[in-house]
């Protein structure tokens, strides 16, 4: 799991990508699990 840094959470566009980032590696892990 990705630990958000604090000083990323000043940053809306880094939040926006890290958060995006997870959401990806969620959808992905099942699938390549499978």
């Amino acid at each position: 799991m990705s630990i958000i840094p604090p000083r990323t959470l000043k940053s809306p566009g880094a939040a926006t990508i890290d958060v995006r980032a997870q959401l990806a590696e969620a959808s992905c892990a099942p699938q390549l699990r499978e």
